[in-house]
């Protein structure tokens, strides 16, 4: 991971939005999440700029982003259940 504290601050949305027990907490967590990505990326443009060809060759061998694909996938699992569970909850 390239990018540890997004990385940090979108697993700790997550865990927010699901121990609040809110749509509201899950719709923040989702904004959240992704202005972190939305900052990751900028400053990878960044890094880019100033770095220039030895940025490039980093981000080829380097690891990713932020997680591997199944890291987003246990990211975006209990922000379903979290948003399914209050939607189940709202129809009672």
């Amino acid at each position: 991971m390239r990018h540890p504290l997004y990385g940090t601050f979108i697993i700790g949305y997550v865990g927010w939005a699901v121990s609040v027990h809110s749509l509201y907490g899950v719709i923040a967590a989702v904004v959240l999440g992704l202005a972190a990505v939305v900052n990751a990326c900028a400053e990878e443009r960044r890094l880019a700029d100033q770095f220039g060809e030895e940025h490039v060759l980093y981000k080829q061998t380097g690891p990713p982003l932020l997680f591997h694909w199944y890291g987003w996938v246990l990211i975006v699992l209990p922000l379903l259940a979290a948003a399914c569970g209050r939607f189940l909850s709202l129809a009672q």
